[in-house]
């Protein structure tokens, strides 16, 4: 079964940042820092990524590469505006002009819109959007522990507007980090929970990305091989946490599915997601997981044949079904597929309301990805897939 592929009549496509892959890949973030022109640095890292013990080395091979560490970790997994803020505080109080985020989506976001009010100053609320960022950011240095949110190589931040309960994406080619440091080892002490939620937003972001109206041959191709990767490593990847093989792999599929979203976009699942999410305290992973299917089913209907092909790179065999049946098929699969993840159900998670739907529904209209929705996208439409989510078994 063979999918057409896009050619648009023109398109971009940009990596801005530096990638370097190695086990021990951070072993070197002193002189790295250093040749970045850094003189003091600020360590953004969670919380729990700072429990585990990965941020300690890092810190002393910065104080030794004499960067004068300090370490900022006073943020939720969802980053709230109001403690980017914080960040920038102590930032300014310590003179930091290099950042270092070490962690999930979460940590190098921080990281990047820290950096980015230390030049441009004002509040994050202000640059959400695309393009609204003039000014280049300090050094960033992005180090991903989970293998998910490809936000290492993504000139895209999200953080929560706490005003209006709704997150927002800072969209702008200064907002890409500097080099990012891939070490898989660092990646294995994830749990299981955290990997399979990871690693099904970083499928959502090569499905995502191959079905919107931005892709591009360069993006598709990328995307593709990105689903590949998450359908034969993920599960090996949650069942044995200490298997370098499905690790290092689901590293790659991170970051490839990041350069393929963050050259083309997101659909409707990211919609709802950062929508709700922005409401509820949920993990983002988990709900771009929890709506895929659902937005899935809703543009199969337009785009059979590139839903079908998707399957097919989940290594899926689809031949001699039509392009409607071989969707159908790969729709099913991931509706399997996450329940052997053990991904929550959404009536299950904590504040969830439905008598919400309707502001989610709004949020997600209006999110920056709405546009690239192959099917047109309305406000019922979005608040019948929250309801389907909801109300399933």
């Amino acid at each position: 079964m063979n999918a057409p592929v896009n050619v648009p009549g023109s398109f971009g496509f940009n990596v801005a940042t530096r990638i370097v892959f190695r086990v021990g890949a951070t072993e070197g973030i002193g002189d790295e820092a250093r040749s970045l022109g850094g003189r003091r640095a600020l360590v953004v890292s969670e919380s729990g990524v700072v429990a585990s013990g990965i941020v300690e080395p890092i810190l002393k091979r910065l104080d030794d590469a004499g960067l004068d560490p300090r370490l900022f970790s006073s943020f939720s997994p969802n980053p709230k505006d109001y403690e980017c803020l914080e960040g920038l505080k102590v930032a300014q109080e310590h003179g930091a002009d290099i950042l270092v985020g070490v962690g999930g989506g979460s940590s190098m976001d921080v990281a990047k819109i820290i950096g980015l009010l230390q030049t441009s100053g004002g509040h994050p609320v202000e640059y959400g959007g695309i393009g609204l960022v003039n000014k280049p950011l300090p050094p960033v240095i992005a180090v991903p522990t989970t293998s998910g949110t490809g936000s290492e190589v993504t000139a895209c931040a999200v953080c929560t507007d706490t005003k209006n309960r709704v997150k927002i994406n800072i969209i702008s080619p200064q907002m890409a980090p500097t080099v990012a440091l891939l070490d898989p080892t660092l990646t294995c002490s994830v749990p299981p929970a955290v990997t399979a939620a990871t690693g099904m937003d970083a499928f959502c972001h090569a499905f995502e990305s191959y079905t919107c109206t931005l892709a591009n041959p360069i993006t598709e191709g990328l995307a593709l091989y990105a689903i590949e990767l998450v359908g034969r490593y993920l599960e090996p990847a949650v069942e044995n946490g200490s298997d370098i093989e499905a690790r290092t792999n689901m590293q790659f599929a991170s970051t490839i599915a990041g350069i393929a979203f963050g050259n083309s976009d997101c659909l409707a699942a990211h919609c709802m997601a950062e929508s709700l999410g922005g409401m509820v305290e949920m993990p983002h992973g988990v709900a771009c997981a929890i709506f895929l299917p659902y937005v899935f089913e809703f543009n199969m209907e337009v785009e059979p044949a590139k839903h079908a092909r998707a399957g097919e790179a989940l290594g899926l065999d689809l031949n001699g079904l039509s392009a409607e049946a071989g969707a159908k098929v790969t729709l099913d699969y991931i509706r399997t597929w996450q329940r052997a993840l053990r991904i929550p159900r959404l009536k299950d998670i904590a504040g969830v309301n439905p008598d919400d739907f309707g502001y989610a529904a709004q949020g997600a209209l209006e999110n920056v990805a709405a546009s690239s929705q192959p099917r047109p996208t309305g406000h019922a439409d979005y608040v019948r897939m929250f309801k389907a989510a909801y109300e399933a078994r």
